[in-house]
């Protein structure tokens, strides 16, 4: 299950602490749409079942697959940053006791809006907007497998 957040990370640390175990943490600033965050899940799930994982752990293998970066430690530049917001997927508890902690559950930030689209290009390193953007992204998950 996927959640977002509108409450701005003072200590990203503190938060990864306290949910870095039981849920996947990133910037929804770097998300092209659920689709996106539905995209990375199912080349996650793909990898974990063939034993095609990069990263033992899954909530990493997640960040992995969404970040469209191999090397785990770039593509951990998609988690969580002071000043950023939150992005989140986990099972319905955790997300629930996030719900107590943070209040301000907005699952909106995780759509591809036109404000988001200069940061995400750069993030990603591609080009266009809307559904191309998406599409490139896209095609940088997919080529992880190969």
């Amino acid at each position: 299950m996927f959640a977002a957040f509108a409450q701005i990370i003072e200590n990203p640390q503190k938060v990864v602490n306290q949910y870095g175990k039981r849920a996947a943490l990133f910037n929804p600033a770097l998300i092209a749409g659920f689709v996106h965050v539905e995209f990375a899940l199912m080349h996650t799930e793909k990898a974990v079942t063939r034993g095609e994982n990069i990263a033992r752990d899954y909530t990493i293998e997640f960040l992995v697959r969404l970040s469209g970066r191999k090397q785990i430690e770039k593509a951990l530049e998609i988690g969580l940053k002071k000043g950023t917001y939150i992005g989140v997927l986990a099972e319905e508890s955790c997300i629930q006791e996030m719900e107590e902690d943070f209040l301000n559950r907005d699952d909106s930030l995780l759509k591809l809006t036109p404000e988001k689209e200069d940061c995400i290009k750069d993030f990603y390193d591609v080009t266009g907007t809307g559904k191309d953007l998406q599409k490139q992204i896209f095609e940088k998950i997919a080529l992880l497998s190969l």
